[in-house]
């Protein structure tokens, strides 16, 4: 019974500071279709699905790495290396702007992708300070930061409501948040950085499978999953785009919450127990998640279009018919999601690899194909069924692999 008593007191920590960050995010969701219409949204769409696809290769996955170490100087090590190759790549990224920037190709209305460097920059030391701090259970630091990481953002992004003018501050937003949690988080980041540690003790090599097949594997998922704004954004006009953009951000927040207060506390307890530890545990928040993805799911197949307009206006409409074709998407992956982390920590990523690159290339055909046809509705129908059936099958490989593997 201490098991689930540990576990809820952990996910109702870090539950406490994702529900007060995603309401301020669901607050200012409210004023931004007051502010901005959904073609101006087309850009940051563009931009959040590219950052989103970069942060997950930012640290190379030693960000996840580094909850497996037993001592807290080999977690260090590894945070230091997470820093240094996002870095790197943030870098990296400069030099591919500017070369863009400098280029025939460039067009104005992308100028605010000047700001991917920096976004990949801060998330380098966002995400390796998030579990590190979980990993040290730092439940405050982390409910900290992301509670004003999303009053900053808001409040960034709603500035021509307060000083009435046309500008488009999303992006801007979006980076300034980000800006703040490193702020927050800057103690624990100069203290692991400067910390004096025995020379030749360490080697990232006992985790080469996070870089190695990590890395690629989370590429390929998260290029899979923001696809869509891309093929959208080629096949359909910029208003297309932008309610797609606008329903993802809405739907998912609530879902991320749950998914990722659970999801968190599960990756530490489970990464810091036995075989059979661990099978108690994943029986018991799999169904914890499976009765609390029965609602949303419900609540948007019937009431979506409606409840849509009825908050955010007629113009919105829309968008709760692409949440009602994407609803059963929605709530398998709140229960599949925080699970799925078993895969990391029983280093199975080899096996991630392959079942990303299927998942990647087949959604993205289907994406394609009934894209070309020009039906909207029919590519969200498909897109969801494509990803509820591969959803499934990494639930019964992770299960799989805590209950029938030694």
């Amino acid at each position: 019974m201490s098991l689930y008593k540990d576990f809820l007191q952990k996910s109702a920590w870090l539950f406490s500071g994702l529900f007060i960050a995603q309401a301020i995010n669901f607050l200012f969701a409210l004023v931004l279709p007051r502010i901005y219409n959904p073609s101006q949204f087309a850009v940051f769409g563009l931009f959040l699905s590219t950052t989103l696809i970069l942060f997950e290769v930012n640290s190379f996955r030693l960000d996840q790495a580094l909850m497996l170490p037993k001592t807290d100087e080999e977690s260090i090590y590894i945070y230091r290396k997470a820093v240094l190759f996002s870095t790197l790549l943030a870098v990296v990224i400069a030099f591919a702007w500017w070369a863009y920037y400098s280029s025939l190709y460039y067009e104005s209305k992308y100028y605010q992708l000047v700001y991917l460097p920096v976004s990949i920059f801060l998330q380098g030391i966002i995400q390796p300070s998030v579990t590190f701090s979980n990993k040290k259970e730092k439940y405050s630091l982390i409910n900290t930061a992301r509670v004003l990481q999303a009053l900053v953002m808001g409040t960034v992004s709603c500035l021509p409501f307060f000083l009435h003018n046309q500008k488009i501050y999303l992006i801007e937003g979006f980076v300034a948040g980000q800006i703040m949690a490193v702020v927050i988080y800057s103690k624990l980041t100069f203290s692991n950085l400067k910390k004096v540690m025995p020379q030749n003790t360490y080697s990232i090599r006992p985790y080469q499978q996070f870089p190695k097949y990590g890395t690629w594997s989370s590429l390929f998922n998260t290029i899979s999953r923001n696809s869509v704004v891309y093929v959208l954004n080629y096949f359909f006009s910029p208003f297309t785009v932008g309610i797609y953009t606008f329903t993802n951000r809405v739907v998912q927040a609530p879902l991320n919450l749950v998914a990722g207060a659970m999801g968190q506390a599960f990756f530490r307890d489970a990464s810091q127990h036995e075989s059979e530890e661990q099978k108690t545990l994943t029986n018991y928040v799999q169904k914890i998640l499976m009765q609390l993805a029965v609602l949303p799911v419900v609540i948007l197949l019937f009431f979506g279009p409606d409840l849509f307009q009825l908050v955010f206006g007629s113009e919105w409409r829309e968008a709760g018919l692409v949440a009602r074709y994407l609803s059963v998407w929605y709530g398998v992956g709140l229960v599949v999601t925080p699970l799925s982390t078993m895969i990391d920590i029983k280093k199975k990523l080899k096996w991630e690899l392959g079942y990303n690159i299927v998942y990647a290339i087949v959604r993205i055909s289907i994406l394609l194909l009934f894209s070309y046809w020009g039906d909207f509705k029919l590519t969200m129908i498909a897109f969801c069924i494509v990803s509820v059936i591969f959803n499934l099958y990494l639930l019964i490989f992770v299960r799989q692999i805590v209950f029938h593997e030694n």
